[in-house]
């Protein structure tokens, strides 16, 4: 299905369910497309993820709800699934900046989250700089992060600087190993790719921080995961991370993939790669690899 449509089914699901327990999985396959990848890409279109989606539109429905006289707090979290009224009235506060009790004298406070609308204007897609390549299956291994969708886009930086910081001098060749991590670090090359894994629940981001994995004892706090066989649409980034790498995945998901309509996302999870080298230069090199599967059109 095309990129903007199937963003504008995501939606349309989560506004018929917005009263009932909403599985985000559910919306992966409403909109069909690999649940990293909806993930991912409704947060780069739309700056919100699934989760914040609906927990916006739920806190503003209430808000609707009080200025029309329904004042219960305990209904409220009940009808907007939170457990308790503490929990509702806490979230309340957090997203309008005043407690369900003073909406009434503050009408003007409320704060607005309306259904959101996808259109994009679409431009130079097809003048990314990519290749496309089926490769073979080959595994990595690394160090994995397992966070929340909502909270990927600030773990996953922090992720990298946590391990960078341990483990830098292995990473880049200059570091006498000492252990079987730190060898592992040194062999294997670990940081030469960040995966992130398709995984059967879009609550939950897997990501690997690995090298190619050779075969060896894997040492305690490192993990094995294999890439699959697939073809693979291989973006180039230039430029120092991680803003270059940042903006083509903007691009990909805003230009190229709505203006490409001979391939579609497929199942693989995406993957980074990073070349040895500074990577705060200007000319620093990298990859974004997106799973593609060609799109077989009938004949009119």
């Amino acid at each position: 299905m095309e990129w903007t449509a199937s963003l504008r089914r995501a939606i349309a699901y989560m506004e018929k369910h917005l009263l009932e327990p909403i599985d985000t999985d559910a919306v992966a396959k409403e909109a069909q497309l690999p649940s990293v990848s909806l993930q991912q890409g409704f947060k780069i279109m739309t700056g919100y993820s699934l989760g914040e989606y609906i927990r916006f539109r739920r806190l503003y429905l209430a808000a609707l709800d009080i200025m029309a006289g329904q004042n219960r707090v305990i209904d409220l979290a009940l009808k907007y699934g939170y457990e308790t009224p503490e929990s509702f009235s806490k979230a309340f506060r957090r997203f309008h900046g005043i407690s369900p009790s003073q909406l009434s004298g503050n009408r003007n406070s409320i704060t607005t989250f309306l259904p959101l609308k996808i259109e994009l204007s679409v431009h130079g897609g097809e003048e990314m700089d990519y290749t496309l390549e089926t490769m073979d299956a080959f595994p990595v291994i690394g160090f994995e992060c397992i966070c929340s969708m909502d909270d990927s886009f600030t773990r996953l930086p922090c992720f990298w600087s946590e391990i960078r910081a341990k483990y830098e001098r292995f990473m880049n060749g200059t570091g006498q190993p000492m252990n079987e991590i730190e060898q592992a670090i040194s062999d294997c090359h670990i940081g030469e790719f960040g995966v992130c894994i398709d995984d059967e629940s879009t609550e939950i981001c897997r990501y690997l921080l690995g090298g190619r994995y050779d075969g060896r004892n894997v040492p305690a706090g490192l993990s094995v995961y294999e890439i699959s066989s697939k073809q693979w649409a291989r973006f180039r980034c230039a430029g120092a991370m991680p803003g270059a790498i940042q903006a083509v995945l903007l691009r990909i998901f805003r230009e190229w993939l709505p203006g490409n309509p001979n391939y579609e996302l497929t199942m693989g999870g995406t993957v980074e790669w990073y070349s040895q080298g500074d990577n705060s230069q200007p000319d620093y090199q990298s990859k974004i690899w997106i799973p593609v599967s060609s799109v077989n059109r009938k004949s009119v």
